[in-house]
């Protein structure tokens, strides 16, 4: 059984509180770097999708997903981006904005309800067994409030329905860590492990050709 660890995740500090919104801002270069990540990600998910797909396949932020994220900030195609993006740091929104532009055509025809009556042993059986801590977290979240997780990763960042999903769903964090887990997640973080949580889920559940 879980037990509530607040500490765990920095998004769930403020719950303490009573400031779920009151977080530090990020600085504008900071912020303008990852945005500008997300939009090359998304380009790349579109004109390489099964590139984009083999790579959040992978353990989230494991070093191997880490190091072939990095290695695609290149300028593929018509996706341009500047070499000084190319670092693993980046990680966290590349594989954010590779979920969220192939998200879409996932949720087409999708029932959010097979989400979160997937059982232990369909999530087995589907591959989706967690391999790490922000896995177990991902799943847990995505089995117990897809439809918060759906409007939290697909609103764009840092707009007013972004903050509002992310009041909503904040409440919702400290039952799915663990005794003992130790994730650090900012705002930011937190969208990038849901929406790669629920990508996979909804890959699964996806009628195979």
């Amino acid at each position: 059984m879980r037990k509530p660890l607040l500490a765990s995740l920095l998004v769930a500090v403020a719950l303490g509180a009573g400031t779920v919104g009151a977080q530090p801002s990020a600085p504008a270069s900071a912020s303008t770097t990852a945005n500008d990540t997300r939009i090359y990600a998304m380009c790349l998910a579109r004109s390489r999708p099964r590139v984009a797909e083999d790579i959040l396949a992978m353990p989230y932020l494991s070093d191997e997903q880490t190091r072939r994220a990095a290695q695609r900030m290149g300028g593929l195609d018509t996706c341009l981006t500047s070499t000084d993006l190319a670092t693993e740091s980046r990680a966290p929104s590349l594989l954010e904005g590779m979920a969220v532009q192939l998200l879409p055509a996932r949720l087409a025809g999708a029932n959010l309800t097979e989400v979160s009556a997937l059982t232990d042993d369909q999530v087995v059986a589907r591959g989706l067994r967690p391999r790490n801590g922000y896995e177990d977290f991902s799943l847990c979240m995505v089995r117990g409030q897809p439809a918060l997780v759906r409007g939290f990763v697909l609103a764009a960042p840092g707009s007013p329905e972004a903050q509002a999903a992310f009041r909503e769903i904040v409440p919702h964090v400290p039952s799915c860590v663990g005794q003992g887990q130790h994730l650090s997640l900012d705002q930011r973080g937190l969208r990038a492990v849901l929406a790669v949580g629920l990508f996979r889920a909804l890959d699964t559940l996806r009628p195979r050709t």
